[in-house]
């Protein structure tokens, strides 16, 4: 399926202009607390849905039950988006099992918080990846983990301090493609924009045109 391609979800969040230091107006973000002053480690939000994915989900949720510690967050409790998003602007890394499809909103909402996304399996990012360049989220081996060759905690421990922040810069730069905003103003670079963008650059490529 050369020519299929998919769009993530909205988030929640809406970026908003806000007056400067300077006098002019500049974007709020989410992005400036690093993970140094994120006080919640990692998080999973999320129902125990039935089929294939309630394994991986339930698997998550009793190993996060297992750490009993107040640095790990496993919810799967209905929840207000005004609630988790407050636990994504705290997080450093946002759980992200797929449910009743690889995508979920909750990744593009950690992404607009700054919340590194941790995915299982390759389906996710192969899904959206006109938006997800390198560097933007962590990957886990599905199989691995399922087999329990994998503790989540004990791996996403490992990741370089550096790296981490070096994932952090680059979800700031990408973050406005998750969102879809009504005002042109601040809607510029929003996924709207970057879908025409990406369509236009796509569909003027040699390649392209040679295919049809």
């Amino acid at each position: 399926w050369p020519h299929v391609y998919s769009v993530p979800y909205p988030s929640s969040i809406h970026f908003e202009n806000i007056s400067s230091n300077e006098g002019g107006l500049q974007q709020k973000s989410f992005h400036s607390k690093s993970a140094l002053h994120r006080d919640i480690f990692m998080i999973f939000v999320g129902h125990i849905v039935k089929g294939k994915a309630s394994n991986l989900r339930e698997k998550l949720h009793l190993m996060g039950l297992s750490y009993g510690d107040n640095h790990t967050y496993f919810k799967p409790d209905p929840v207000s988006v005004r609630e988790y998003g407050s636990w994504f602007q705290r997080s450093v890394f946002c759980l992200q099992p797929g449910g009743d499809s690889p995508g979920r909103k909750s990744i593009s909402d950690a992404i607009t918080q700054g919340c590194i996304p941790v995915l299982f399996g390759n389906v996710s990012a192969a899904q959206y990846a006109w938006f997800y360049p390198p560097e933007t989220h962590i990957d886990i081996d599905l199989d691995m983990f399922m087999n329990g060759e994998i503790d989540i905690k004990t791996h996403l421990e490992s990741i370089p301090k550096s790296y981490i922040a070096r994932i952090q810069q680059k979800l700031a730069l990408v973050s406005k493609s998750f969102t879809y905003n009504y005002d042109e103003e601040i809607g510029y670079g929003d996924a709207i924009y970057h879908i025409l963008d990406l369509v236009a650059t796509h569909a003027a490529s040699p390649l392209c045109n040679s295919e049809y």
